[in-house]
């Protein structure tokens, strides 16, 4: 899915022209101090133009920031609201430091958020199945929704290297959004090479997501080709409505295009009649009920971030209910689970107030089975 040249210039701009409005008027009854030359109403107009305009993309951190602080206003407004209308408006001010809170509190949610962003975490799940396994155990490792961000992927690929060699897993899926429209040439090779260097005994496993090589706002640098060929050259198998036997034909792993994409239905998919462990993968967690029982004993999925900033995972969750399972494990029906991680990275924003950066490593335990 692509938007349109009108789209990405209107959608943007009315953004900015709502953060300008709300700043506007607070800043201009609630800027403390001004410079010299400025009354603090016409220094707060300065700021609000500054923050709202000044960003050319949505998806840089100052607009983000803006967005942010704008929100937080739009909140204590309505709370300055109701302590009027409660009689308690002096109290209010006084709590609030007539205003000033407000600025704090942002700086450290943001702050919290760049922390919690960087900070990559190991997630270990325990499935049990019915069904032969070599050794009686398999371990996956997903990876998904890395955004390869500027001045993150070498630390996500120390940490990507470090998790491999402690878990050694059997499998490697990546589960989509392993690139996006940002990722810069130097960084897609950095990502290739990891996947070529690392190569578990049942391979490396991989679905497109909708931001691998989607224009969203920013064409990228790489086309769906460039990730074919250098996938293929890593030794990385992409499937695209497919499916493919492993572990001596014991294990079954299937993909689904896209959800964006026109795709087959979970029973088409699975349609072949097959006995043993059926692994799926698909990039956003939808139909996961239908993908249960259409044969998948696990499936997994990614593209939610757990939210990513709060409360957009709550929103999703139990208004929109975008997702079927927004992040972390379920049995979806007996000895059939969905796993959901919020991924490794972050879309747009370096901010992470909901959900956490996550690598997920899964212990599948089941009957003992010698396989070539």
């Amino acid at each position: 899915m692509s938007y349109s040249k009108t789209a990405v210039k209107t959608f943007p701009f009315l953004g900015k022209c709502l953060i300008f409005v709300i700043l506007c008027w607070n800043l201009f009854h609630l800027m403390p101090v001004a410079p010299s030359g400025f009354t603090e109403a016409e220094f707060g107009i300065l700021v609000a133009l500054f923050l709202a305009f000044l960003p050319v993309r949505v998806s840089s951190f100052l607009f983000f920031a803006s967005a942010e602080l704008a929100l937080f206003y739009l909140i204590y407004d309505g709370l300055y609201g109701l302590a009027k209308l409660a009689g308690a408006r002096a109290a209010f001010l006084t709590f609030t430091f007539d205003g000033m809170l407000v600025p704090v509190v942002w700086a450290l949610y943001l702050l919290y958020g760049v922390i919690s962003a960087k900070r990559i975490v190991t997630t270990s799940y325990k499935i049990t199945t019915k069904h032969a396994v070599p050794d009686g155990n398999l371990r996956i490792l997903q990876l998904s929704d890395t955004h390869p961000a500027r001045l993150q992927t070498r630390r996500m690929m120390k940490r990507f290297y470090a998790v491999a060699e402690n878990t050694k897993p059997d499998m490697i899926v990546l589960t989509g959004d392993i690139f996006d429209e940002f990722t810069q040439p130097s960084k897609f090779k950095e990502y290739c090479k990891f996947f070529a260097d690392t190569r578990p005994r049942y391979g490396t496993w991989y679905v497109f997501g909708n931001h691998d090589a989607e224009w969203h706002w920013h064409r990228p640098a790489h086309t769906r080709e460039d990730i074919c060929r250098r996938f293929a050259e890593a030794g990385v198998a992409i499937l695209e409505d497919e499916c493919a036997h492993i572990c001596g034909g014991a294990i079954r792993i299937a993909g689904r295009r896209d959800a964006m994409e026109e795709r087959l239905t979970p029973e088409q998919l699975l349609a072949e009649p097959f006995g043993g462990l059926t692994v799926l993968l698909c990039h956003e967690p939808v139909e996961l009920t239908a993908c249960a029982e259409a044969g998948a004993d696990v499936t997994f999925a990614g593209h939610t971030h757990g939210g990513q900033i709060f409360p957009l995972g709550l929103l999703m969750k139990h208004v929109t209910k975008t997702h079927e399972l927004n992040a972390g494990i379920r049995e979806i029906l007996p000895g059939k689970f969905a796993v959901v991680s919020c991924g490794v990275g972050t879309w747009g924003y370096p901010v992470r107030t909901e959900g956490k950066s996550e690598i997920v490593v899964v212990d599948i335990g089941g009957v003992s089975a010698m396989v070539e």
